[in-house]
């Protein structure tokens, strides 16, 4: 293409250095067979997925992300190229100019800049993944998912030590990230997030893949108590909602299919137990509600059994006329001010209003409390439609993976909770389609 050749010549200038070829960059650049990238590239993702607390934490981000960048351009232009173009990163780069000419109406620079460069680092994630699959050296795959993840289940392990010893800290992180001065236990909820779109990929993976050793099963569902156990001290009750929602999706659809991938005579029989369990449940709300409320009576200090506690009263108390409100009234009333919000203001959005300024999104009508509806309502159709489509092209294309339930997880997630943390995009879009490359690359190696 004209415009990379272009691009090309212009980093040439700008970086003053010699642009070599794959072969001569594998001679220079490669030990074992893992590049000089995936080294700086471990250590910005691990930088990322501690979540440190410290002043310069942000600046070190970026200064990390873009000394990968240069090394990632350097040792491979042709991976680095071939990454970009592609339809993807048509909408991202589609979304990144509607904000920065939304943001700079109202808005100064540094801000704008600031939100711009936490979105390029979020959006390439899909890229890095593209990159080191266009690379294909197994063994650098190998070593990024091996660092990577030792590092998030140590992060994960921390971060339960120390909720057990600072209960509900998360809560406090969410509204105050310097609360606890300097840390490094995945930043709170976000280490949550994406640990449960992890479990759900992993447990899912347990159940319809075939290991040749049983350790690596064994293993693998350890990570999933690990992480699942971490939701539960973080204490995010959607959280937590969502991922039981995305392993129980994963136990059904392994019943609903036969071996041979089609319905089977238990499909039938799974589908009517399942048809009359939830008319029983619906006819018996309330009753259900009362029951909650009564068994979690003794336990409400806990964060958990306090809001399923509330959950009960909802329940109680539905159909009954009564103007009862509770923390799910609440919770989702943020939700419907986004969205009332966004029919006010259906094509732009009210960001553009006051530059996109973070701290002044609620005043403003955006509930931040849902990914999606916060979306339309600060972008309008104009801006959330190609933040919207990088999701769906990501997900059905560049990062498209076979145990794909997790996906349950993350639409449920991105209705009831903020969803822009590198731990997310990274679980979606490096961690868990190099997890499930090794494992079709060790299918194909037991078929032959």
């Amino acid at each position: 293409m004209v415009l990379s050749a272009d691009i090309m010549r212009l980093m040439k200038q700008m970086m003053g250095v010699q642009i070599i070829s794959m072969t001569d960059n594998a001679k220079h650049t490669a030990i074992g067979g893992i590049g000089l990238s995936s080294v700086f590239f471990v250590i910005y993702a691990v930088y990322c997925i501690t979540g440190y607390t410290g002043v310069y934490h942000n600046y070190i981000t970026v200064g990390l992300f873009a000394l990968w960048l240069f090394m990632a351009f350097v040792e491979d232009n042709r991976s680095f190229v071939k990454a970009v173009e592609n339809k993807t990163f048509i909408w991202a780069a589609l979304f990144i100019l509607y904000y920065l000419i939304t943001s700079l109406f109202f808005g100064d620079i540094v801000n704008t800049l600031e939100y711009i460069a936490v979105y390029i680092m979020l959006f390439s994630c899909v890229f890095q993944y593209s990159y080191y699959r266009s690379r294909n050296r197994i063994s650098e795959i190998r070593f990024i998912l091996f660092i990577i993840s030792a590092a998030w289940i140590i992060v994960a392990i921390r971060a339960i030590l120390f909720y057990e010893a600072n209960p509900s800290a998360a809560r406090t992180l969410a509204s105050d990230f310097y609360a606890y001065g300097n840390l490094a236990i995945g930043g709170g909820y976000a280490i949550a997030f994406g640990s449960a779109l992890l479990s759900v990929y992993l447990f899912d993976l347990c159940l319809n893949k075939t290991f040749k050793k049983t350790g690596t099963k064994i293993f693998l569902l350890a990570a999933v108590a690990i992480l699942f156990y971490l939701l539960v001290k973080t204490e995010s009750t959607l959280t937590l909602i969502a991922c039981a929602l995305g392993l129980a999706a994963a136990i059904i659809r392994k019943m609903l299919l036969s071996r041979d991938g089609g319905a089977s005579v238990k499909t039938v029989v799974f589908a009517g137990i399942i048809f009359l369990a939830l008319v029983l449940i619906l006819f018996n709300l309330q009753d259900i509600g009362e029951w909650m409320v009564r068994v979690t009576a003794d336990g409400i200090d806990n964060v958990i059994l306090r809001r399923i506690n509330k959950v009960g009263e909802k329940l109680m108390y539905m159909g009954t006329g009564e103007t009862y409100e509770n923390y799910v009234d609440e919770r989702l009333s943020y939700v419907y001010q986004s969205i009332e919000t966004f029919f006010k203001n259906p094509v732009f959005g009210v960001g553009w209003k006051y530059g996109n300024m973070f701290d002044a999104l609620e005043a403003n009508g955006v509930g931040m409390h849902s990914a999606l509806c916060d979306a339309l309502a600060q972008h309008g159709v104009i801006g959330a439609v190609p933040f919207i489509m990088f999701f769906v092209k990501a997900l059905r294309k560049e990062c498209r993976v076979n145990c794909n339930t997790y996906i349950i997880t993350m639409l449920f997630m991105v209705f009831v909770n903020p969803f822009e943390y590198f731990h997310v995009y990274s679980a979606m879009f490096i961690l868990i389609p190099m997890i499930d490359m090794l494992a079709e690359r060790s299918n194909t190696s037991d078929n032959n």
